[in-house]
């Protein structure tokens, strides 16, 4: 169908959860930024090693998604320091506050004073429904489920929620759950842009998927069309050759109305472990299985690659993971 309620992946909301489709159960965390401009070397890298910590602790089909956006709307902030003034009896700090109130009011007005927001999205598979497709079978969606399976399966994710909620805060990130009201008024402007509507206020928690879009999409070659509001979508295809600690610092000077994806995977380790030594044992067949000629030199330095992941992975427990970065712009 081209209908776009029937291609939503979520399902249903409750008690600050999200349902998909496929049964999965996910939550969305608010959480804060933190500041790295000014710190050290060895305290980026300490931060690092912690963060790597963190999602080494992940289960695994467990998907992660970092949402960043950068909006106008710092005028409650100004309003506050605006307040004050009331507070003090200085004729200087009065000038000085009115002037910078006055520049700040204007950089908002000018769309240059940017607000950035950070959600942090969970997604967990219900072990009992992860299988490999049957060859030219089609994937279910809404299986059932027994009422003990998913009394069980919402249990283990709201520790998990509770878990990472800790996890963050021993990071120096404060985090928050989302409740219902509030996720659902996320997706209704997502799929709503521009809308004159504000989101109602009863709604069936049940069945969403008829209780979210209320515009149309328009999709063409340069990307789609919602409401009047155009959106184009950037992918990192190529990952970079090197990397250091805090260099996603630089996607603070994203434009306005931008959202950043950071998505994170976490697949069956034995599986990838197994894939790995797979691929590990056909670059030696072409490293070593070549008799003259020249060098096989990209064949050699997979192999190498191979042997120095695979050795982390079983020695020091490190695991493997599938990342996606998007950008998607809106005007």
């Amino acid at each position: 169908s081209n209908n776009l309620a029937n291609l939503i992946e979520i399902w249903g909301l409750e008690n600050g959860l999200m349902i998909f489709r496929d049964n999965s159960l996910g939550f969305i965390l608010e959480i804060s930024a933190l500041d790295i401009s000014c710190k050290r070397d060895d305290s980026v890298n300490l931060l690092a090693d912690k963060i790597r910590h963190f999602l080494n602790g992940l289960p695994q089909f467990t998907d992660i998604q970092i949402i960043q956006e950068i909006n106008q709307g710092n005028s409650k902030v100004i309003a506050e320091h605006q307040k004050l003034e009331a507070t003090s009896t200085d004729s200087l700090c009065k000038l000085v506050l009115d002037e910078r109130v006055k520049r700040f009011n204007d950089l908002e007005q000018n769309n240059m004073l940017p607000k950035h927001s950070l959600k942090f999205v969970v997604r967990r598979k219900i072990p009992e429904l992860i299988q490999r497709p049957r060859l030219f079978g089609k994937k279910k969606d809404f299986e059932k489920l027994s009422e003990q399976i998913l009394s069980r399966e919402v249990k283990a994710t709201i520790s998990l929620r509770e878990n990472i909620i800790q996890e963050m805060q021993s990071l120096g990130i404060y985090s928050r759950a989302l409740f219902d009201k509030e996720i659902y008024d996320q997706l209704y402007w997502q799929w709503n842009p521009n809308r004159s509507i504000d989101p109602p206020e009863k709604y069936d928690a049940s069945d969403l998927r008829n209780e979210l879009v209320f515009s149309d999409v328009i999709l063409n070659d340069h990307g789609f069309t919602i409401n009047g509001v155009h959106h184009r979508v950037l992918s990192l295809k190529m990952l970079p050759d090197q990397t250091c600690s805090g260099m996603a610092d630089k996607f603070k000077r994203l434009p306005f109305q931008s959202r950043l994806f950071f998505s994170i995977h976490v697949p069956d380790q034995q599986k990838e472990i197994e894939s790995l030594k797979m691929h590990r044992r056909i670059a030696y067949s072409m490293v070593n299985g070549k008799q003259t000629g020249v060098r096989d030199l990209d064949s050699e330095a997979k192999f190498h690659d191979l042997e120095s992941l695979l050795s982390e992975m079983i020695a020091q427990g490190e695991r493997v993971f599938h990342v996606a970065v998007n950008v998607v712009l809106k005007s």
